[in-house]
């Protein structure tokens, strides 16, 4: 199909790169459950995907396509002139192989950006300017936001995990004294925090702490002349 598709756009004029998938066993398990359809109902189990160089050429692929392979009625989508929200763009349709409907992606080069890496990094692309690392982690942050709302089935266990990630990066402890110090995520046990405010303090002769005001014990370990602690 791939191979059918290149040469009648070469034939036609239309510069255009092509990709291809065979739809993944779990993605269709998934598609099938959540669209509570049958297998005769995925008209994507196979897809290509036409990659051009303008608007124009997108409608003129649409044409070529149709003309090798019968549409599928009710399956042409024109994100191009009606972009989604989230300024997703291309043309989507459905044709029949012989008796195998496969779907038909075609858009240019930009749009294809946009799909695969997101606003933010098409943005960040266009302007020319290397983005900060803050910038490229929050970007990653925000796609694994987006991946666990989709994985996650309880709202609570969501609304927990983005609890946690949007946590100050530091946290506060007190001296027996009231003294306030903040100090980094990283340092996690009330040993760790004996430590940091003095070697000393941190030795053997911490042996305890409280927490939300009960006693909690601790032990250590001497593992290669290093002390671990362990609640």
């Amino acid at each position: 199909m791939k191979t059918t598709i290149q040469t009648k756009l070469v034939e036609s004029g239309i510069p255009a790169e092509l990709e291809a998938r065979v739809k993944s066993l779990y993605s269709l398990h998934r598609k099938i459950l959540r669209q509570e359809t049958g297998l005769e109902q995925v008209y994507d189990l196979l897809a290509v995907r036409v990659i051009t160089d303008s608007d124009r050429n997108c409608y003129a692929a649409l044409g070529v396509v149709h003309h090798i392979w019968r549409p599928v009625p009710g399956r042409f989508k024109d994100y191009i002139a009606m972009a989604r929200p989230n300024l997703y763009q291309s043309l989507h349709t459905t044709v029949l192989h012989g008796a195998q409907p496969f779907e038909v992606q075609i858009r240019t080069q930009e749009m294809h950006r946009i799909a695969e890496e997101g606003v933010a990094a098409h943005w960040k692309y266009k302007s020319g300017k290397p983005g900060s690392e803050d910038d490229d982690q929050r970007i990653t942050w925000m796609r694994q936001l987006i991946e666990w709302s989709q994985e996650m089935q309880e709202p609570g266990e969501f609304l927990s995990t983005l609890k946690v990630d949007l946590a100050p990066v530091e946290v506060y402890a007190f001296t027996p004294e009231g003294t306030r110090a903040g100090i980094a995520r990283a340092v996690r046990t009330p040993v760790d925090f004996a430590y940091l405010v003095h070697t000393e303090v941190g030795h053997p002769v911490a042996v305890g702490a409280k927490v939300n005001g009960q006693m909690v014990s601790l032990r250590h370990e001497i593992t290669s002349g290093r002390r671990r602690w362990r609640s």
